[in-house]
């Protein structure tokens, strides 16, 4: 999705809650000189109104309304419904009030703080060795030899390159206040980072060369990210590149933590890295949630299987009944904790399900009668 559209639109809507208006499809679409269409407009201001729900802001899309109805689109009240868990009906009943706290959030400065980060985001690939990552794994140091370290800022993101194996970590967002000085004499410069995808097993680097701007000496490649050149900027471009192949692998790799929600989502890969990071972002702590409610054990009557992994965390893994690239939503009801054998089973083989009646939905797989359990 367009980036500077979707912050065109944030603006005006801001403008449009601070006066305690709303605003038609019409108007909201002549207020953007027509770059998009009265009819186009229900995915962008959908998915602003996911990222208000995510900073904790009122549901934005409240705003634009139906001219003849003057009330939202039908659209809103079913992202309403996914977003707060209620029912689409309850969320006819509140969009008023929901339009009440849009006009009194003094916190709208959030969201159009999060394209002032992106839109002046950089892209980097940083060398680190297994020793540091593994001393902290939250943490960059450099000397104050690497000139480019100096020019991270937070938002940015980082290709974490492991410099012993030639290899990529995964992909990481610079937090707030990246910079803490140390005694002089080390001139040490920490920046904390934080995951979007990190890889239990780093992916070979040396394949993705080819491709990449950034070396003009394909074959002494190396020599371009070595002692100062530690840090180095890349183009959008080229960390696309790097990014595609980290998303492969962890689908290949069966990285639990991202690719049942990559699997379930093909979309994902048509979106922009900042639409991807914010949605990955929703994603991993809805399910998080969800794992923690039912204990990591699989909600197939009579199976409840879990086991423990090396750092004492039980595993399990989640899946979209309803998968999120034919429409379904990100909601408990269409998420459901299973364990690796019936994961694999709703993927691959046929099967049919019905819909959650008080605690329970009926599936057949192959033929063969199940129920998932709710609690």
């Amino acid at each position: 999705m367009n980036m500077k559209l979707l912050n065109d639109i944030a603006k005006v809507l801001v403008e449009t809650a601070r006066i305690h208006k709303t605003i038609s499809y019409n108007n909201l679409s002549k207020r953007l000189n027509n770059q998009i269409s009265p009819m186009n407009l229900g995915n962008p201001i959908g998915e602003l109104s996911k990222m208000a729900h995510e900073l904790s802001l009122p549901l934005i899309s409240v705003l634009v309304i139906n001219q003849a109805s003057t009330i939202p689109g039908e659209g809103y009240y079913k992202l309403a419904s996914e977003l707060k868990g209620i029912s689409e009906g309850q969320a006819m009943k509140e969009f008023q009030q929901e339009t009440n706290d849009a006009y009194q959030c003094e916190e709208w400065n959030k969201l159009l703080d999060y394209f002032n980060n992106t839109s002046n985001r950089k892209y980097w690939i940083a060398v680190h060795d297994i020793v540091a990552y593994n001393d902290n794994p939250r943490l960059l140091g450099f000397n104050n030899t690497i000139y480019n370290a100096k020019e991270i800022k937070p938002g940015d993101l980082i290709a974490y390159y492991l410099s012993g194996s030639s290899t990529i970590k995964g992909i990481y967002e610079v937090c707030e206040k990246p910079w803490q000085r140390y005694d002089p004499w080390t001139s040490n410069h920490q920046i904390q980072i934080k995951p979007i995808l990190e890889l239990k097993s780093s992916i070979d680097f040396k394949i993705m060369v080819p491709s990449l701007q950034l070396f003009v000496n394909k074959e002494k490649w190396y020599s371009h990210i070595q002692g100062t050149n530690a840090v180095r900027e890349l183009l959008k471009s080229d960390f696309d590149i790097i990014e595609a192949n980290v998303y492969r692998a962890c689908i290949n790799n069966r990285e639990v933590e991202y690719s049942e929600i990559l699997e379930d989502d093909d979309t994902i890969g048509n979106e922009s890295i900042e639409m991807k990071i914010s949605r990955i972002k929703r994603n991993q702590e809805i399910v998080c949630k969800i794992k923690k409610k039912y204990k990591n054990k699989c909600q197939i009557e009579g199976c409840n299987f879990t086991f423990k992994k090396k750092n004492g965390e039980c595993y399990s893994e989640a899946h979209h009944l309803e998968l999120l690239s034919k429409g379904g939503s990100q909601v408990e009801s269409n998420v459901v904790i299973l364990c690796p054998n019936h994961h694999r089973m709703v993927h691959y083989a046929d099967i049919k399900i019905f819909d959650l009646i008080g605690f329970n939905r009926n599936v057949v797989i192959n033929e063969e009668d199940y129920c998932i359990k709710y609690i």
